[in-house]
């Protein structure tokens, strides 16, 4: 490699990941958006293709697929999670944490669990980077990194837990119906003639109710 290409940005810091330490990178476009059409699939430890890339995008940031491609499982903190990290920092038990301009990204192996990239699972703010995502690893460009990537250990069992445990998704809630209500909702329907009421009317009579769930709509 030469001697040139090694003060170009952060090709050095992405040549260590991939030859001392089997973690595949490619590069990411300022905006944090990949500079290749496959993004973390075309990630490679390939120092050729490494080369050849930082060569063409020298600006390039490096990214990091997470999950079974890196083996690195990556807790994403942002400003909003912040209570949340001190609280727990302690027993997040982490050996390897990457403090970018806001938040912190706490590395550990990835687990042999199916764990997918989560938004706000864990806790407001907390992110997750697993299967199916990547980080800009912000250590290749000059912001603090704290501990051995050769020390690296899996979630604590109490994490584990929250994140193999399905994604809580939000409903509406069902409105209450009064007798009342339901009262007034058989008057209305008495009133319709069954003999001359057209297909079209009963559809609209049967689409009002489900739109008003349970006829709440009749409440005074």
């Amino acid at each position: 490699m030469s001697a040139a290409l090694e003060t170009l940005s952060a090709l050095p810091a992405a040549c260590d990941l991939a030859a001392n330490y089997g973690i595949p990178v490619f590069p990411c476009k300022p905006t944090k958006a990949p500079y290749t059409a496959q993004g973390f699939h075309d990630a490679s430890t390939d120092l050729d293709a490494i080369e050849a890339w930082w060569t063409r995008w020298p600006d390039a940031l490096v990214g990091v697929p997470s999950g079974e491609a890196s083996g690195l499982l990556v807790v994403d903190v942002d400003p909003d999670g912040e209570g949340w990290y001190r609280e727990h920092f302690d027993r997040l038990a982490c050996a390897r944490i990457h403090k970018p301009r806001r938040g912190h990204h706490l590395l550990y192996r990835m687990p042999e669990s199916d764990i997918r990239c989560s938004t706000g699972k864990v806790a407001p703010g907390v992110d997750i980077r697993a299967e199916g995502g990547y980080v800009c690893w912000w250590a290749a460009h000059g912001f603090e990194a704290v501990g051995d990537l050769a020390d690296l250990t899996a979630p604590p069992a109490w994490l584990l837990t929250l994140l193999e445990r399905p994604q809580e998704t939000r409903s509406a809630p069902t409105p209450s119906v009064t007798a009342d209500q339901w009262a007034r909702v058989l008057q209305a329907l008495e009133s319709i003639d069954a003999s001359s009421a057209s297909y079209q009317r009963w559809l609209e009579v049967g689409m009002a109710l489900h739109s008003t769930r349970h006829a709440a709509a009749f409440a005074a």
